[in-house]
């Protein structure tokens, strides 16, 4: 029989677990294996392409990308996409993987921070693994190119491990020095490990660390240059973006709207769900930013206690980490993208850690005040409620972010479904804007590299390269029950048509992956002429089909007839399940006059 103690324990270590569960759950269900945006350009899939023909060199690893030179994480990509025929919902797993390792390093810098206080250590790993594994960052899990936003914050924390090591002054200089390069080579902002690591390898280093033990200073200093010159070296800034000089006088010249941005970014982890998103967004970023720094300045007053700042210092560079990453990101976005990229759910984890901060350094802070300063026992307890009660804050703010997290998972994959049904297409039928609004903005690189791609076998499934003539002879059975109808047409002029329907998935568990679209004459053969590209909400299908609504079942297509035959044609939809590449009738059909 368990004792109650082991009870205790393995109830905490469900608590603390069930975020991540959760979140992997949610990746597996919601994730798709297709190519997205940034993934298509060359410095991505050349890797592939390059090695396949021999040519791949260090020099395009360490290619610049945007403002980053991600060297690591395209290695990391590299590797998957060989041994996975590049299926980047590997990408997604390692994401989360690297989210874990952060959790897993909170908790080993959080043990010595709250020994002998179970109960508040258990409230600061329950709470951070609630921000940690949030599906309020829903773009960053389903997207596989994020996997290098979590690697700085992962390099720091293991910095500050290592740095705080019984070992050699030398080895723990040079694994930090290593962490820092892994971080600036890994995304834009990796570079600040090299300054907010730098206190904390002083510090641990020992009292003497300023005055005599100046060469760790020196050598830290040299690693950081030769870093930055590497990094700068044939440096060019970006086609699309523009002048930093500019964006950083915008900023000057609109200074509220620069001071928002700055505070909805930071706030932006807790605010999804509040259906204020910026207005909430900017709340939370003040209150988070006040507690930090009022935790500095406190802080700053008692330094003459080593083992206070020894114990607090981690979660100082944490939040000195998301504070610089907010700045940095605030210098350059507003000015090209708005306000509203503040709360680009991508983002959500480069403004996490500030919580995570301040959630460990909240407790420790006041807990210490109140050793210093012996207080009546009501008095203590109200101490104690202004600590549950923001905690008891955060857990809500939560409730309502992973609901509408966890529905954004699900639009997401929704549409980029679709977008993998327009992709098997793409020899086909050009529908150009389908695959511009849904995969990425320019439709020829995507066009040229799915097919160097599918000749090295990394698109699976492929896409057709040829008209597919047995597509709709070969057709899944319809079955008994209803798999949706083409509803309604209209004649928009001469020229084009409305049409629209709903489809779900032969399984009936989900919605169809695509709708196609085909004509055909008198006893012809379908052909096809169109792919949908829009979806729409369809709650009203649960009382057709007895079950929870497909949301997005409902589909409209606007189409031209300029192209198709001058006769009189039968034009009808079908579902289509993508990774079978196999298309099933919808119900209904509408005849047109096209002469």
């Amino acid at each position: 029989m368990l004792s109650k103690q082991t009870i205790k324990r393995m109830l905490a270590a469900a608590l603390v677990l069930a975020p991540p569960a959760a979140l992997a759950a949610l990746i597996f269900h919601y994730s798709t294996n297709v190519p997205l945006w940034d993934q298509w350009e060359p410095d991505i899939t050349g890797m592939f392409e390059k090695y396949s023909a021999g040519h791949l060199t260090f020099a395009d690893l360490l290619a610049q990308h945007n403002e980053t030179r991600p060297f690591f994480p395209r290695l990391l990509f590299f590797v998957l996409g060989e041994l996975t025929h590049w299926n980047v919902r590997y990408e997604m797993a390692a994401t989360w993987i690297a989210a874990c390792l952060v959790a897993l390093m909170v908790w080993r810098l959080g043990a010595p921070t709250h020994q002998g206080r179970p109960i508040v250590r258990l409230a600061v790993l329950f709470l951070s693994s609630l921000l940690i594994f949030s599906p309020a960052y829903y773009e960053a899990w389903l997207r596989g190119d994020c996997l290098p936003d979590f690697i700085p914050l992962a390099c720091i924390t293991g910095g500050l491990l290592v740095a705080r090591l019984q070992v050699s002054r030398a080895t723990r200089l040079l694994a930090c020095a290593a962490l820092a390069t892994v971080s600036t080579y890994s995304f834009a902002n990796g570079v600040l490990a090299w300054i907010v690591l730098f206190p904390a390898l002083l510090h641990w280093d020992g009292q003497e660390g300023l005055r005599r033990k100046g060469w760790v200073a020196g050598w830290w200093a040299a690693g950081f240059a030769v870093n930055e010159a590497v990094y700068f070296y044939g440096y060019h800034k970006p086609i699309q973006h523009h002048p930093m000089l500019e964006l950083w006088l915008g900023c000057l010249e609109q200074p509220l709207r620069t001071v928002q941005f700055f505070l909805s970014f930071l706030g932006a982890p807790l605010a999804g769900g509040t259906g204020y998103p910026q207005t909430a967004a900017t709340l939370i970023g003040l209150v988070l930013v006040a507690l930090f720094f009022g935790a500095c300045v406190l802080i700053l007053r008692s330094r003459a206690d080593r083992d206070l700042v020894g114990q607090t210092l981690p979660w100082l560079v944490i939040g000195g980490y998301t504070v610089l990453s907010a700045g940095l990101v605030t210098s350059t976005r507003p000015g090209q993208f708005g306000l509203a990229e503040a709360i680009n759910p991508r983002y959500g984890m480069f403004a996490m850690p500030l919580a995570v901060s301040v959630i460990h350094l909240a407790p420790l802070l006041t807990l210490e005040w109140l050793g210093r300063n012996p207080a009546s026992r009501p008095r203590q307890w109200l101490v104690r409620i202004g600590l549950g009660l923001p905690a008891a804050g955060l857990c809500v703010l939560h409730a309502l972010a992973f609901p509408a997290g966890t529905w954004a998972m699900r639009s997401t994959w929704e549409y980029r479904v679709l977008g993998k049904s327009c992709l098997a297409f793409i020899n086909v039928i050009p529908e150009q804007r389908n695959i511009a609004e849904l995969l990425c903005p320019n439709y020829d690189t995507v066009k040229r590299t799915a097919s160097s791609l599918r000749k090295l076998g990394l698109l699976i499934p492929p896409p057709f390269t040829e008209y597919p003539t047995n597509l709709f002879r070969d057709q899944l059975p319809p079955g008994d029950q209803l798999l949706g109808r083409l509803e309604f047409s209209r004649r928009i002029g001469d020229t084009d048509i409305l049409l629209t329907g709903w489809a779900v998935s032969p399984s009936r568990k989900r919605e169809a992956d695509g709708v196609l679209l085909t004509w055909e004459k008198e006893g012809g053969e379908p052909r096809l002429f169109g792919l949908v590209g829009d979806r729409m909400q369809r709650g009203d299908l649960e009382i057709l089909l007895g079950k929870e609504p497909y949301y997005y079942a409902g589909w409209v297509k606007m189409c031209s007839l300029t192209n198709l035959p001058k006769a009189s044609l039968v034009l009808r939809a079908w579902g289509y399940d993508v990774e079978r590449q196999k298309a099933f009738p919808l119900d209904g059909a509408e005849t047109v006059d096209n002469k």
